[in-house]
């Protein structure tokens, strides 16, 4: 049986494309076939020409599924979102934040094993220890561990389906994130723990998730020579995936040395002239 929004050769006239809408093969040629759906449906809809919007493929390349209808006039009928696909949308919104956070935080030199954090993490459980924490902490370090407890706390609020108390937070985030004390070899696999938690929220959510909005600042452009040493590595296999973790298999790409200098102690990066370096 075809899948709905398949397009295959039209069995009824071979030089035209044919899509199944669920009942017979119709017209997808270029001028008639699936089209983007309009930016307030989840990246990678796509219209069909009866105005159906198909979901975005599932991970393995899946079959879509139906959201709604573009009524005319550009009014949208939506299904109903249930209550379920609204809370895990919140949940991953919460990690979505606390990534992003965290990401910025390293970017500007938060190291969790730094003694100023292994000594700021020993002072938290109270009132008056976490007020000497934070006084410890730099700026990245306090926005690095802020963004570690948000996290934690979507991802427990969907294994236990409530707001979780803090000390349960604070020990949760054991599990996601590098302690003080361990060293940088743990990093990767945490930070795939953190990557399936919050694509697990998302998928639940459907069309209840909203995805964060780009940053629509200026962009500061990567040397040239910078980037022709990393497209040469993606190029040669010996970058494993286009997501830097600052290690020797997926190293940071550097826009300026300063930059390459904020990173934290012992990460692999290359540089703007195209070398690879590590940040002592």
């Amino acid at each position: 049986m075809p899948v709905v929004g398949e397009i295959k050769t039209n069995p009824n006239n071979p030089a035209q494309s044919a899509r199944w809408d669920g009942r017979q093969w119709v017209d997808a040629s270029a001028s008639a076939g699936p089209k983007s759906a309009p930016s307030d449906w989840p990246s990678g809809s796509i219209v069909l020409p009866n105005m159906d919007v198909l979901g975005p493929p599932g991970p393995r390349g899946g079959a879509r599924k139906k959201l709604g209808t573009i009524q005319p006039g550009g009014g949208t009928a939506m299904p109903d979102i249930k209550e379920f696909q609204a809370t895990a949308a919140a949940r991953a919104t919460l990690m979505d934040q606390g990534l992003a956070d965290y990401r910025a935080a390293r970017a500007s030199g938060y190291d969790p094993g730094a003694p100023r954090n292994m000594l700021a993490r020993g002072l938290e459980g109270s009132g008056i220890g976490n007020w000497a924490a934070d006084v410890v902490r730099d700026k990245p370090s306090e926005r690095g561990r802020a963004a570690e407890l948000q996290f934690v706390d979507g991802a427990l609020r969907t294994t236990s389906g409530a707001n979780a108390p803090e000390p349960e937070v604070v020990r949760a985030n054991r599990a996601y994130f590098r302690q003080p004390g361990e060293s940088a070899g743990v990093e990767p696999n945490k930070d795939e723990l953190r990557r399936r938690f919050r694509d697990q929220a998302v998928r639940i959510s459907g069309a209840a998730y909203i995805p964060p909005q780009t940053a629509t600042g200026p962009k500061i452009a990567v040397p040239p020579a910078a980037r022709a040493a990393y497209d040469a590595r993606v190029k040669g296999g010996r970058i494993n995936t286009s997501k830097p973790r600052g290690d020797a298999a997926n190293p940071f790409l550097a826009v300026d040395m300063a930059t390459a200098n904020r990173l934290p102690k012992g990460s692999h990066v290359i540089l703007p002239d195209g070398s690879l370096g590590v940040v002592e």
